[in-house]
């Protein structure tokens, strides 16, 4: 091989090593570069993320100082910013006593939209069979006899069908009794013991020995609302509403006693005090809560014996609900001794667009009263929401349901009884009264944010 040719096939071979050296580099530029807005995008995401964060801590702060900020500033508003990045007020929307925000943190192009739910601290009622006892495990706390189920349903989808019940939770400071082909759809959890006959059982787990889940107490929230209702309440309406029927009492109580045996009445939002209500024949009432919550009070005047002092429905009389498609609804205060009690067919607390459904209906009371306090339906009597009396000792008999969920000292269910906990809200959570004003839940706005 001649020089030139030597000098020719090293000039071709070094300007393959430099088109090749190139184009590494040309890649490894565009990778560099990817990766280097991958990693701006990542860190401008966490920083938008951070700021609306800092922005749900300073609307809180706002918030707390004045419980009418959002009224009296109304969203949207102009962006804040923390440094090179910013957030601001998207919207705020009122849902009863709360608030429910979109706060947007922007950083470098990215936005992150975060919503709030703003309101004063709240008792949840759980949605399950909560059954407090005694105190002493050995006694028996929860009775199923007789062809009894306990199950769940989610009303949002269906009512609750008792041949195929949905699993459920029952916990239970006390021992179980389950016989006479009694069934309880999912786990059991009891400070006690099991006692179940041949055909009864649990499907799920049970649990003996456990430890008692806390209680909490709703004694102020319950004290507030009977104190309340003494100056605060709409019981005006109630003589136009019912003519002769209303018999208001004299006295600094401040109620009256309604006592119907037919007729088909309906009622406005308000807090409504009484001694004593009675149902019978075909008497309807509906509480109409299409535009605001109402609140029935019922104080008693005796020793919880069923005359006097209870809310009574027979004769398949009703109370029922129409929040006209919005989230208003009712909640029911008994005071010291004050007993429900439902025969022949009575209804508690339906929905009236949706007999699947309880609406939203709270039932509570004191933590402290008489053993004689009672829950009692019977004969067919269907009862919906959701129950917070740990004083009151539940019976339902002759097929007799409750719908909802319900937190009492005792429960016996009998003759073919059914106890559906609704998976569903069945109502949001109990103000408490002086509590303090927080952020109830925080989410990323879905398919929105990065």
């Amino acid at each position: 091989m001649t020089r030139h040719n030597q000098e020719g096939s090293t000039l071709v071979v070094v300007m393959m090593l430099m088109i090749l050296l190139g184009g590494l580099a040309a890649a490894y530029q565009s990778v560099t570069w990817h990766q280097g807005r991958a990693a701006r995008s990542s860190m401008a995401t966490e920083f938008a993320l951070r700021a609306a964060e800092s922005g749900v801590a300073y609307f809180l702060s706002e918030y707390r100082a004045d419980p009418s900020y959002f009224t009296l500033n109304p969203a949207p508003l102009g962006a804040q910013s923390m440094g090179d990045a910013n957030f601001r007020l998207e919207s705020a929307t009122a849902f009863g006593i709360e608030w429910d925000a979109v706060i947007v943190g922007s950083s470098d192009g990215i936005e992150y939209p975060l919503a709030a739910t703003f309101g004063p601290s709240l008792v949840i009622i759980p949605p399950r069979l909560q059954v407090t006892g005694d105190g002493s495990p050995g006694n028996v706390a929860l009775d199923l006899q007789n062809s009894t189920i306990v199950g769940s349903y989610d009303s949002t989808i269906a009512a609750f069908d008792p041949g195929a019940p949905l699993d459920t939770t029952i916990q239970v400071d006390g021992s179980v009794i389950l016989e006479n082909t009694s069934t309880a759809y999912g786990d059991v959890e009891a400070s006690g013991t099991l006692v179940s006959g041949s055909t009864s059982n649990v499907t799920g787990t049970f649990t003996a020995s456990s430890t008692p889940s806390e209680v909490e107490d709703i004694d102020l929230l319950v004290v507030a609302q009977l104190d309340a209702s003494k100056t605060a309440n709409d019981n005006s309406n109630l003589s136009t509403i019912f003519g002769a029927a209303w018999t208001p009492i004299a006295g600094t109580e401040n109620y009256g006693d309604l006592i119907l045996s037919s007729g088909t009445y309906v009622v406005p939002p308000g807090t409504y005090r009484f001694r004593r209500l009675e149902l019978s024949g075909s008497a309807v009432i509906t509480f109409d809560t299409s535009s605001a919550p109402s609140t029935l009070v019922y104080v008693g005047e005796g020793a919880g014996t069923g005359s006097g002092n209870d809310l009574t429905l027979d004769q398949g009389s009703k109370i029922q609900i129409d929040a006209g498609g919005g989230s208003n609804g009712l909640l029911t205060v008994l005071g010291p001794d004050a007993d429900l009690v439902m025969t022949n067919g009575s209804v508690l607390g339906q929905e009236v667009t949706d007999n699947g459904s309880g609406g939203y209906h709270q039932i509570v009371s004191l933590g402290g009263n008489g053993s004689s306090d009672k829950i009692s339906l019977n004969q067919l009597s269907q009862a919906y929401g959701r129950l917070y009396a740990v004083a009151h000792e539940m019976t339902l008999n002759n097929s007799s349901a409750w719908f909802g969920s319900a937190i009492v000292k005792s429960a016996t269910l009998s003759n073919a009884a059914q106890f559906a906990v609704d998976s569903d809200s069945l109502g949001g959570g109990l103000a408490v009264p002086g509590g303090e004003l927080g952020v109830l839940a925080t989410w990323r706005v879905p398919d929105s944010a990065p």
